[in-house]
């Protein structure tokens, strides 16, 4: 690689950090449409048990700007929350969120593409990943009820996620 490419490459793996006031002010108040999504909208806009995930989307757009550092530290935390939320299994949230947002972190380091579906692509595997991971650690005794939740509710989730976290982010993108 030449010494003009290592530049344009360092150049555009600090972009995120160096975006302007503007910019940061809408993504703020993107990471907060997304919190206040998940207390106010979730239940609302629910299709039976399938719903989007807002923390899911905080964590994706937060990783992706500020790495798999700040991804795992967001991702427990929202997971924390989570699990303060529903009471029954407390920790699994954590766990499962903190994974993805390392996930999501580390992918975005180490491809660098800037792709236009990309951002919908991580939505969908992160909220895929975390549903597995609930799921497997969460299994209700019965295998019916497992079954219809891995293969139905935890898919459909995962699209339903992608898509309004994509709408909702090229709103508030430049």
């Amino acid at each position: 690689m030449s010494i003009a490419g290592s530049e344009r490459l360092a150049t555009l793996r600090s972009a995120p950090d160096r975006l302007s006031v503007g910019t940061r002010a809408r993504f703020a108040a993107l990471i907060g449409v997304f919190l206040l999504g998940r207390l106010v909208l979730q239940e609302r806009i629910a299709f039976g048990a399938v719903a989007p995930d807002f923390y899911v989307m905080a964590l994706v757009f937060s990783a992706v700007r500020w790495g798999s550092l700040w991804g795992s530290v967001l991702g427990f935390v929202l997971g924390l929350n989570a699990d303060a939320l529903e009471v029954d299994r407390f920790g699994m949230h954590a766990l499962a969120y903190t994974v993805a947002g390392f996930a999501v972190g580390k992918l975005k380091e180490a491809l660098y593409l800037d792709v236009p579906a990309l951002d919908l692509g991580l939505l969908a595997a992160a909220a895929l990943a975390t549903g597995v991971i609930t799921t497997l650690l969460g299994a209700p005794d019965a295998v019916a009820a497992f079954e219809e939740r891995f293969f139905r509710e935890v898919p459909a989730s995962a699209l339903y996620t992608a898509a309004l976290g994509g709408l909702l982010f090229r709103l508030v993108r430049e």
